[in-house]
């Protein structure tokens, strides 16, 4: 029994075990949570693809552009956009009032073509985000696939270690049963073979 004890001890301190039961939960638990960040990061790198081909379809056609729902909800873009709304309405009652050649309408116009650079600028901005996310989205992804990897040999190994570890276990709960059939022998045979000496 104190040799079975021994093997595992030594096992257990070749192999840097100590509990490999936590370790393996918590193993398994990174590799779950390793797993879920990239399943969420390769819907997300796929919504910026498909945004990015429907941009790249546009082929700067601004009002294309603005039918990408991510562009057109954009906060910056929204506000340019209800700007240039208003300032249409604004012209077009001017242009009742006013000629062509009126200071105020001459003023309107040009706000209003202001307001469409503007608009073409953070659209360009938008999209040059868009591409700047993707690559860093599918570095993640790299990253986080090499993770995954790392964390599922780490677990390979945790096993491979727990598995060698149970036999050692295996040994010594033997051993224990012998020495215990043995010791009750000994009780039971013992007394008898007293009485027959006797």
């Amino acid at each position: 029994m104190d040799i079975a004890d021994k093997k595992l001890a030594d096992y257990k301190k070749e192999n840097e075990l100590v509990d490999t039961g936590d370790v393996k939960g918590l193993k398994i638990k990174q590799i779950e949570s390793i797993s879920n960040r990239i399943l969420e990061a390769e819907q997300n790198s796929q919504k910026l693809q498909n945004d990015l081909l429907s941009i790249k379809v546009a082929d700067g056609s601004v009002d294309d552009l603005l039918a990408i729902e991510e562009l057109r909800t954009a906060k910056e873009i929204s506000a340019i956009q209800d700007s240039l709304s208003a300032n249409e309405s604004n012209i077009q009652s001017l242009s009742l009032i006013y000629t062509d050649k009126h200071p105020k309408l001459v003023k309107a116009n040009e706000f209003h073509q202001k307001l469409k650079t503007q608009l073409k600028e953070k659209i360009d901005v938008s999209i040059q985000q868009k591409a700047f996310e993707l690559g860093n989205m599918e570095n993640f992804i790299k990253l986080s696939e090499d993770e995954l990897k790392e964390a599922t040999d780490e677990l390979r190994v945790i096993e491979e270690k727990e598995s060698g570890m149970m036999k050692f276990a295996r040994e010594v709960e033997s051993s224990k049963k012998l020495y215990e059939s043995l010791r009750y022998c000994q009780s039971q045979i013992g007394p008898k073979l007293a009485r027959k000496e006797k």
